[in-house]
Parts: structure tokens; C-alpha cells; sequence
């Protein structure tokens, strides 16, 4: 590459400030375009739209954040905060989710430009011009095509909560990088340690897209003079890999994401490779145009990674010669990182499991410096105005020959919202459940109304985006009635033998809506196939509450989710009673710990139930005669369920009109207890609601 005239500060601002029209003008085109195809569905998804529910819930709501489940990768930094400020200030969802794409796409190419630049001042920004002209091209072919490699790769730049903040992360963490080795001060390693503090707590990706890309480079031989910068920045990233690890490990605090479920085993016989390269098998057969391109920007990146091996004892990042060459020795490791790791860990099931490796992206940079020297050696000084102009040329004739159809992504689901608004409206309707993809989406556009996820077996999606509030009330007076459930997506059948028979069914144009009576107690029925509930609500809050209808030892006295005993007991009857286990147990188990009783609690470490004295009831209870009353019995059992002695016993005081908690007073637990028994008898005359058994340090 010959070398250019360095432009003055005044023609830099006029560049920048040209660049900057170019950007806005490229990524609302593109965000318009995805949104008209498969992007509006995208965009919707219970996954996408859980930011703007998280807002609503936190801010308009007023819930509480440590109610709240977060998955292995929060996503704090930046989709989080972005999308709250941009929803903050606009209000509205699907203005929100445009300017959000708009904004994180521009982010992107500007990131990517600042690295250019900081390799190279010149020719950096003819790279930059020709990378914007092809993924402008790339971008448009690949929004009309429903499963291709724009979809399951680059796609995620207009999306939040899908690993694309954390890609943005490692392109900005590299411009830091690259100019902390120009500069070689101390400023940029602070700058660099925020960022990666930031996005380690966010999304663990970010080590493997950047820090362990980072550390490769950092490591080249090279300039003796940047040798001591070089060990600094490699002692401060790898001692903040080693940090967030230990972190997650020693605490358990839901700020960071709950841990990756499943089994992490190393190796699965090579499964994981088996189905990578299967996928990448199938795009290349569904989308043969974008697998033409991106197997041609791939050879690109080898040829800039052989020839930094060739000249690696004389790499510098500094050394003109070798500038872009080195760049793909980072752009290599922060894409074969995240696809080595998710084959060694099998985490890749499926197409979409291709988003932890969207750095692929940034192949395509390397096949703009191929093309660089051939575009200047043509154009010279000219290169940079041609290939500008040629940018909003494309982008004109692109918008001239594809339908672009905006209004998708306020249409989709229209009419069945509109349905579900109605039926709101018709059946005073609050809390509802529907299956997890519908559940989200419905409460991002319908903000007052609660759609609990569930899971296609009827038990809660109670692992990632999800407050327990919703389903683990701290006290009665939280605690949600639901109304309805969404059937989409559920088993009509099973719905009827875990829920009942609906009052009625409102047919909408996606799914039915089955409609509950207020004393039907559906969260009391859900707590009857999942108690995981109350053990996830102990383990982030130090208390939990279950509805006492979960507990009811007669059925026909639960209302809802409470118990009712009123009339006359003549000889004492027990009206709730209920297991506590101080580990957790599936519900398949409950024969082999010789459990008869029709519910039970369910709690896990690090609270040990079974030694614990802060239970308590909440209730209202009236006694029309002197010996009438409620009266509670707490016991130890073993593991076959049988009772080793009984730890204390009391009544409940009258409480008149009041609502009370009454805290239980018993006997520590002898130590071979696995189980509290807990049981409540009803005598004489009285008129008494049992609302919650709760157990734990009490709010």
C-alpha cells in the first residue's frame, strides 16, 4: 500500500462528521430492511423484548430486582442500560426497539472504524469504506432469506440479549487495546479493566470473543519498547478472567446470572463438532450465495493469519507492514475460541446456538484489506470519495428493488393482542400464564398485564428471565390471582388435568385463551407440580411464602389460593398439612421417602429447613366460641417419612378483622431430621382464611 497525505484536523472533523451521515443513513436502511422480513418476529421474541419487560416491572411496576431470575449472561452491559434509556425516553416499545438497532449497528461500524483507523489513517478508512460497502450488500441479501447465514451470524447486531453487546464489547476492548499499544500509558489499562469488569459480569462470552484473543496478541513477539506495557496489559486481563471466575463460583448472587444447567462435561465424543459442522453443512446449502462470501472472507483471515506467522519475529503492531496482518491474529482467536468452546461443551444443539460465534463477522474486514491495495492502485486519492459514493448509490438501489415493509414489526400478533385486550377488558384479567416465547412478548406489549412463562409440561419456566414475585409472593397481599392461561404452545389435555376446566374460552385468531374462575387457585395447583418455586425464592431472599391452598388437606376449602375454614368442628380435623424438606427432591421421588401427604414444601441449601425456627403462617381467624380455634403441630420426620418426635405445638390468636403472621415456636430439630412435618387442626366453632405458610428470616 503506498502511503497517502495525512488530511489537517479540520478535513478530519469534515471526514468524521461525513462518516457519521454515512453510518446513520447505512444502519437505518438496514434496521428498516431486517424489520420488513424475518426480523419483525425476531425482534418480538420472549427473549428480545425482556429488557423492556425487566423496565416495566423495576420502574412503572415498582417490583423488586432481586425478585428477578437472570440467565448464565445478564446482559447488563450495554443492552440492558441502552435499551432502558432509549425506553425511558421514548416510551413507546416498537419506536424503542428501531432506535435501539439503529443506534447498537451504528455503534458497531463505528468501533470497527475506529480500529482501522488507529491501524492504519489512511488506508484504514478505505477498509472501513469497502467493509461498510459489503455488509451493506451482505446485510440486504440476507434479510430476505428466512434461514441463512445472516439470520443465525450477523443478524444479532439489531437484536439485545443475544450476545451482540458482547461482540461490540470485544471490538471496542481491541480499539482500547490497539491504542494503549500506540500510546503505551497507563490510562487505557484503567479503561480497559472498567470494560472488561463490565462485561464479564454481563455475558462470560467476552473472555473468549476478547480476553483470551487479547492475551494471543499481547504475547507476539515484537518492539522490545512495548515489551513492558504488553506484560502489564497481560497481567490485568488474565487476572480479571481469574477473579470473575472465582466470583461466580464463591457467590451465588442473582446480579451475575444464574450458573449454566446441565452437564459441562469436557468431551462428548465429539457430538458437539458432529452437529457444528452439520449446521454449517446446512447453511451452506440453504443460503449458497452468503456461504460463497463468507468462505471467501475466511481465507481472507488465513491469509492475513499466515502472513503474521510468517513475519512473526519482527511483529509489531505498531510496523506498518504488519499492521492488518496482526489484526487477524486476534479476529481468528476471537473466532475459533467460541466455536472450539461450544463444541468441548456441547452447548451447540441447534442452528441458532451460532450466535456465541458472531465475531465471524468480522472476516469480512479481513477480505476489505485484501481488496484495499487493488482499489488504490486504481482510484488512489480518489478511493476514499468513490467507494463513499458508491455506499449510498447501493443503498438507494437496494431500497429501490426490496420491498421494505416497516410496519411489520408494529403489525405482527396485532390481532391477536387485539384479542387478548378485549377478553382484558370483557374478564377484569391481571395474571395469566402462556407458554415462555408468547409469555414475554405479550407482557412487553400489553405492559399491565402479568403472562407467567410455563413450560410445555406445565411447570414454571423458572430458570432465566422470570420474577418470582410472580409465582412466590413474600407476602398475601402480593400474592397474584391468575385468570387465564394462553394455549399456545401447551397440550389442551394436560392443561385440563393440572388446571381444571375453564368458565369459559375465548377463541383468538393465534390461540385460545381459557378463562379461570378467581377461586379456582391456579398458582395453588402449580405449586402442586413444581416446588422449585419456594426453593428458588429461599435461596435469593432468605424467606419464602406458598399459598395455602397448596396445603389444604380438604380440597373443597381451597378458594383460590387460600383455605377457608368456617362452621362448626365438633371434633378437631386437620384442615392444612404439608411436608418441609431441608434437600431437594423430584416429585417422581415422593414414594421412596414415603410421603402420603397431598403437598409439600420443598427447600435447598443453603438453608437448612429442617433445623431452621422461623416458620410462620399468615391468616385471619374469628373464634365464636371460648374452646374454638386453630391450632398448629410441627414434628420431625426420616427420609421413609416417619415421625420422630414432635417439635413444638400452639394455637393461632384471634385476629378479628386483621390480617396477622404468626411466627411458630418450636424445638430445634434433632440432627438424623430430614423433613419437617407441619400440620393445622380446626375446633369448634370459627370463621378463619389461611393464606400462606412461609418459612426463612421473615421480610
Amino acid at each position: 500500500m503506498t502511503e497517502q497525505t495525512i488530511p489537517t484536523l479540520f478535513q478530519r472533523y469534515a471526514i468524521l462528521v461525513l462518516d457519521l451521515l454515512l453510518v446513520l443513513i447505512v444502519t437505518a436502511y438496514t434496521a428498516a430492511l431486517y424489520f420488513s422480513h424475518a426480523g419483525a418476529a425476531a425482534a418480538l421474541n420472549s427473549d428480545s423484548v425482556m429488557p423492556y419487560v425487566l423496565f416495566d416491572d423495576l420502574v412503572r411496576h415498582r417490583g423488586r430486582f432481586d425478585a428477578w431470575v437472570f440467565p448464565e449472561a445478564p446482559f447488563w452491559l450495554p443492552d440492558q442500560l441502552l435499551i432502558w434509556g432509549i425506553y425511558a425516553a421514548i416510551g413507546n416499545l416498537f419506536h424503542a426497539i428501531y432506535v435501539y438497532a439503529v443506534i447498537q449497528a451504528a455503534l458497531y461500524l463505528l468501533a470497527v472504524r475506529w480500529i482501522l483507523r488507529l491501524l492504519h489513517e489512511s488506508h484504514g478508512r478505505i477498509v472501513w469504506l469497502l467493509w461498510i460497502l459489503i455488509w451493506l450488500i451482505t446485510t440486504a441479501i440476507g434479510a430476505t432469506v428466512e434461514s441463512g447465514w445472516f439470520q443465525y451470524f450477523h443478524s444479532y447486531v439489531f437484536l439485545p440479549n443475544n450476545h451482540a453487546g458482547t461482540y461490540l464489547g470485544a471490538v471496542v476492548g481491541l480499539g482500547l487495546l490497539l491504542r494503549g499499544q500506540r500510546r503505551t500509558d497507563n490510562t487505557t489499562l484503567v479503561f480497559l479493566a472498567v470494560l472488561s469488569v463490565g462485561m464479564l459480569i454481563s455475558d462470560r462470552l467476552f473472555a473468549l470473543q476478547f480476553i483470551a484473543p487479547a492475551l494471543l496478541l499481547v504475547c507476539l513477539p515484537g518492539d522490545q519498547r512495548w515489551r513492558r506495557w504488553r506484560i502489564k496489559m497481560a497481567i490485568v486481563l488474565a487476572s480479571l478472567l481469574l477473579l470473575s471466575e472465582v466470583i461466580r463460583r464463591l457467590c451465588d448472587y442473582n446480579f451475575l446470572g444464574i450458573h449454566a444447567s446441565g452437564d459441562t462435561a469436557l468431551w462428548r465424543g465429539g457430538g458437539g463438532a458432529v452437529m457444528v459442522t452439520r449446521d454449517f453443512a446446512t447453511l451452506a446449502s440453504t443460503d449458497p450465495v452468503s456461504a460463497s462470501y463468507e468462505f471467501i472472507a475466511f481465507g481472507a483471515l488465513i491469509w492475513c493469519c499466515a502472513r503474521a506467522w510468517h513475519r512473526r519475529n519482527a511483529i509489531s503492531i505498531v510496523d506498518a507492514q504488519q499492521k492488518f496482518a496482526v489484526l487477524g491474529v486476534f479476529v481468528a482467536g476471537s473466532i475459533l475460541l467460541p466455536l472450539v468452546a461450544v463444541v468441548v461443551l456441547a452447548r451447540h444443539t441447534a442452528l441458532r446456538d451460532f450466535r456465541y460465534d458472531q465475531s465471524l463477522a468480522l472476516s469480512g474486514v479481513m477480505l476489505a484489506i485484501l481488496i484495499t491495495p487493488a482499489v488504490i492502485a486504481v482510484w488512489q486519492k480518489r478511493s476514499a470519495h468513490i467507494i463513499a459514493g458508491a455506499i449510498v448509490v447501493c443503498a438507494g438501489i437496494l431500497a429501490a428493488t426490496i420491498t421494505l415493509e416497516p410496519e411489520r414489526l408494529f403489525d405482527f400478533h396485532t390481532s391477536q393482542l387485539a384479542c387478548i385486550r378485549q377478553a382484558q377488558q370483557k374478564y377484569q384479567l391481571h395474571f395469566g400464564f402462556a407458554q415462555y416465547w408468547n409469555a414475554m412478548s405479550r407482557m412487553a406489549q400489553i405492559p399491565d398485564l402479568v403472562v407467567a412463562p410455563l413450560l410445555p409440561n406445565l411447570k414454571p419456566h423458572a430458570y432465566l428471565n422470570l420474577n418470582l414475585d410472580w409465582f412466590a409472593p413474600s407476602n398475601k397481599a402480593a400474592a397474584p390471582s391468575f385468570e387465564f392461561i394462553e394455549e399456545s404452545g401447551l397440550d389442551p389435555a394436560l392443561l385440563d388435568t393440572a388446571f381444571g376446566t375453564p368458565v369459559a374460552r375465548v377463541i383468538c385468531p393465534e390461540s385460545k385463551l381459557r378463562i379461570y374462575a378467581a377461586d379456582t387457585g391456579l398458582l395453588a395447583r402449580l405449586y402442586l407440580r413444581e416446588s422449585w418455586l419456594a426453593d428458588r425464592r429461599l435461596i435469593l431472599s432468605g424467606h419464602t411464602s406458598v399459598p395455602a391452598a397448596a396445603w389444604a388437606k380438604i380440597p373443597a376449602q381451597a378458594r383460590a389460593d387460600t383455605v377457608v375454614v368456617a362452621g362448626h368442628y365438633a371434633i378437631p380435623a386437620v384442615v392444612l398439612a404439608g411436608t418441609a424438606y431441608k434437600t431437594s427432591i423430584r416429585l417422581d421421588d415422593w414414594p421412596a421417602y414415603g410421603i402420603h401427604a397431598p403437598t409439600t414444601f420443598i427447600a435447598g441449601t443453603p438453608f437448612d429447613v429442617a433445623r431452621s425456627k422461623n416458620i410462620w403462617i399468615d391468616y385471619q381467624l374469628q373464634a365464636k366460641t371460648r374452646d374454638a380455634g386453630l391450632r398448629w403441630k410441627v414434628f420431625a420426620l426420616d427420609k421413609s417419612g416417619a415421625s420422630l418426635r414432635t417439635l413444638g405445638s400452639g394455637n393461632l390468636p384471634p385476629t378479628a378483622d386483621a390480617d396477622q403472621r404468626e411466627l411458630l415456636n418450636f424445638a430445634t430439630a434433632p440432627q438424623d431430621t430430614d423433613a419437617l412435618g407441619i400440620e393445622v387442626q380446626a375446633r369448634g366453632d370459627i370463621d378463619a382464611r389461611v393464606y400462606a405458610l412461609g418459612w426463612g428470616n421473615p421480610p
